[in-house]
């Protein structure tokens, strides 16, 4: 029956017909789903006050084999529940906000490096890496620059 199911949707079954350990262990990693999504068993099972061997059994109990399985089940979860931009952050430990100057920089960057070298094309991408910036950065007047 749980393996037609999400690990979410495993996890909300747990809270309805479970003991109370197992109720605490779903509700804490629905509640903290991005650091449950990255902790070893011990980690998880410090947290919820349980064994590790617990936090294992309880991985079983929801159908997953392994602990490593269960982990990367409640990853995917997490990482589904982001919008774009906050997966990009995520992934980049880049502040939202800078994420497109960043890219942007760098793609000029490598851009001016592969023009200096006389790649034909370049000088195309060059003047069009600096249209988009002159779209995104605010003019000097605004910026304080």
């Amino acid at each position: 029956m749980l393996d037609d199911l999400s690990v979410i949707e495993r996890l909300d079954t747990i809270l309805r017909d479970s003991t109370e350990k197992q109720r605490g262990i779903a509700d804490y990693i629905l509640s903290n789903l991005r650091q449950c999504s990255y902790a070893s068993a011990r980690d998880l099972a410090s947290r919820c006050g349980v064994d590790g061997s617990t936090i294992v059994r309880f991985g079983q109990r929801l159908g997953f084999e392994r602990y490593s399985d269960f982990r990367e089940s409640l990853r995917t979860a997490y990482l589904g529940s982001l919008e774009p931009i906050d997966l990009l952050q995520e992934q980049s430990h880049i502040p939202s906000t800078d994420i497109v100057k960043t890219t942007l920089q760098q793609d000029l960057r490598l851009v001016s490096r592969t023009d200096q070298h006389g790649a034909p094309y370049s000088r195309h991408r060059l003047r069009r890496a600096r249209r988009y910036r002159s779209h995104i950065e605010p003019p000097a007047e605004l910026s304080g620059a």
